[in-house]
């Protein structure tokens, strides 16, 4: 004999409500607000101090960074592994996204792995450069572009030559992304404090005005701003070129930060030394704004319901 009807209705009410109620528990986290959508943050390893860059090869989830003098290689998959790159007193990492090969250098050369060998490397040699200096920055956007630890300026490698930009000879770099390589490039820079653009080989236009940020790029090749004094990542519109709020975070800190191949952002946060990443919330409904009460950013949760579903 069937179940009554009037008893199946309400007992699927019961189960809605508390599948309702279940949904909007898993929903509750919502650690970063990424265009709109809640993100969650998955910890990837703790304790680490980090003093140098950090890279990213997309295509085959691999995160470089450097601990202390030597350099390790974190493999962030589900099963998060770490092996030693064999090298020490490296400066300076980036990974050419095509051919997955790390750049890095140290006090005479700057050395390339390929992605099949990482206890193996290649010697950089130039024609033009007889005197070698330490590279403190490395970033590969169609060429190999980098800064000096004891110079000021930005240069390129191009035909196995190393060329120097003039128009950014006055600046101490302390960050830069490249967003055009090689010559003219396009390049976002930070230097005492300030942060500007380039374009080409005849002007520098200031960005902000004595505001430093922590730079990024992405897959697709957008440029990020990231600023731990408000916990909020800024994304530049190419069209208009204005900074529009991307993220934003209640607690930590995103000191240095790259883009995986889903997109996610991968950071490391200085406050408990620890790597993570941000992932989308399991429901696509799960909204989030950000408002700014005061110096810090603030993350508004909001969801949407009707007829006792959460969409």
């Amino acid at each position: 004999m069937g179940l009554c009807p009037v008893a199946l209705n309400n007992r699927s009410v019961m189960l809605l409500l508390v599948l309702a109620s279940v949904m909007a528990a898993i929903r509750a986290d919502c650690d970063a607000c990424v265009e709109g959508r809640c993100y969650t943050r998955k910890t990837l390893a703790r304790e680490l101090y980090i003093p140098d860059q950090m890279a990213i090869d997309r295509k085959n989830s691999i995160l470089y960074v450097h601990t202390d003098s030597e350099m390790n290689t974190a493999f962030f998959h589900e099963d998060l592994t770490i092996q030693l790159v064999r090298r020490q007193n490296f400066s300076g990492l980036t990974v050419d996204q095509d051919t997955q090969i790390l750049y890095t250098g140290d006090s005479k050369n700057v050395h390339k792995y390929s992605q099949d060998n990482t206890n193996i490397s290649t010697k950089l040699s130039f024609s033009n450069q007889d005197k070698y200096y330490l590279p403190n920055l490395l970033f590969y956007k169609d060429c190999l572009m980098y800064t000096e630890k004891s110079n000021t300026g930005l240069y390129s490698i191009i035909k196995d030559e190393v060329r120097q930009y003039n128009s950014l000879k006055k600046y101490k770099i302390s960050d830069f992304v490249v967003q055009v390589g090689c010559d003219p490039a396009k390049v976002y820079f930070v230097a005492n404090d300030t942060t500007y653009t380039y374009n080409g080989d005849k002007i520098v236009t200031n960005v902000l005005a004595t505001k430093s940020f922590v730079l990024s790029a992405d897959k697709y090749n957008n440029v990020y701003f990231g600023d731990a004094t408000v916990n909020v990542i800024y994304k530049m519109d190419n069209e208009t070129n204005q900074l529009l709020e991307y993220a934003a975070y209640e607690s930590g800190s995103v000191d240095k930060f790259v883009f995986d191949n889903n997109n996610n952002i991968v950071f490391y946060d200085s406050s408990d030394g620890s790597f993570s990443l941000w992932k989308p919330d399991l429901f696509d409904s799960a909204a989030c704004t950000i408002e700014a009460p005061h110096s810090k950013y603030r993350i508004n949760k909001s969801v949407l319901e009707q007829n006792g579903f959460i969409r």
